[in-house]
């Protein structure tokens, strides 16, 4: 096993590859004066460049350390996370201090189980330390299985001038529609600024004439391949003062739909990754709905939706 730590550093320098030493990385965490927080830099340095020449069956850990309640470079550092987690490489994610937001941190690693929070630098360098322990627990966690990636049956990016929308349909019974965009959306202050992956998203639009509670209803495409357990997957932006909902819809003609998966409020000016997992049948609908707030500043976003087979690696 090899484990980097990738720290807040003024270079968020990499201090690895740390081979089969759990203790030394467990003693190379300490706290720095600077603050440059180039987290997304260092992840990418880790899955392209200091693990290059491992061996793809040697299992490659990276322990991130997070002092903040919010990282600098959020927008970057959570798709640099995916991006090095669907490579094979693990995270583990080490919160310090009482500002730390668990749930960038929980984004970061894949799932809330990765976290090990410590109140204090000061609690990893005693002798027995619990806080230590639970950190070598959990990068041993993560080393215990090789990560097949799971197999995916759809996506949609909205990269595609021919079929922006892959697939899905917009409900004809609704109040209005998604709009596929690139850049910031035209009112400030809601919505993305930029896509989560490539250039472009589709979001709602809640100024004029949208009414309160206006909803906006995208089907999932049905695949014949779609049945069983599967992982509905995709990436939502909610910034605004008056957002109101997302909901993940499931319907099937002999049932009452059900809202299996939900969003309320205002999360902030980022992306996050949703994972649902879900039984279904061929005969079952999937549906994404926004409805507008009270106001203007409303913007829901959404980007890189997969439906997977199988069970959610980390359903959220």
């Amino acid at each position: 096993m090899q484990v980097a730590v990738i720290t807040y550093s003024s270079k968020a320098l990499i201090k690895s590859p740390l081979s089969d030493s759990l203790s030394e990385a467990v003693s190379s965490l300490t706290p720095d004066s600077t603050t440059n927080r180039n987290v997304s830099g260092a992840i990418r340095l880790a899955y392209s460049t200091i693990f290059d020449s491992t061996p793809s069956s040697s299992d490659r850990v990276v322990v991130v350390v997070t002092t903040a309640g919010a990282t600098v470079d959020t927008e970057k550092t959570l798709p640099e996370a995916l991006a090095a987690r669907r490579s094979g490489l693990r995270l583990v994610v080490l919160g310090v201090g009482p500002l730390v937001n668990g749930t960038e941190a929980a984004a970061i690693a894949g799932s809330d189980s990765l976290v090990v929070y410590a109140d204090s630098f000061s609690q990893l360098v005693l002798r027995d330390s619990p806080v230590a322990g639970a950190l070598a627990a959990k990068i041993c966690q993560t080393s215990q299985s090789p990560i097949s990636p799971p197999v995916t049956l759809w996506s949609c990016s909205f990269e595609s001038s021919s079929a922006p929308l892959c697939g899905m349909t917009q409900d004809t019974t609704d109040q209005f529609d998604w709009t596929v965009f690139t850049g910031p959306t035209p009112s400030d202050p809601t919505g993305p600024d930029s896509a989560f992956d490539g250039q472009y998203y589709i979001y709602i639009e809640a100024s004029s004439p949208r009414q309160p509670d206006d909803e906006a209803r995208l089907f999932l495409p049905r695949l014949n391949t779609m049945s069983g357990t599967v992982c509905i997957d995709f990436h939502y932006h909610m910034f605004g003062f008056h957002i109101n909902t997302l909901k993940l819809i499931q319907r099937q003609s002999s049932t009452t739909p059900s809202t299996v998966w939900m969003r309320s409020r205002d999360q902030g000016n980022r992306w996050y990754e949703a994972r649902v997992e879900l039984d279904v049948t061929s005969d079952t609908q999937l549906l994404l709905v926004a409805s507008r707030g009270q106001e203007y500043s409303g913007d829901i976003g959404l980007d890189a939706i997969s439906i997977l087979a199988g069970p959610c690696p980390s359903a959220s």
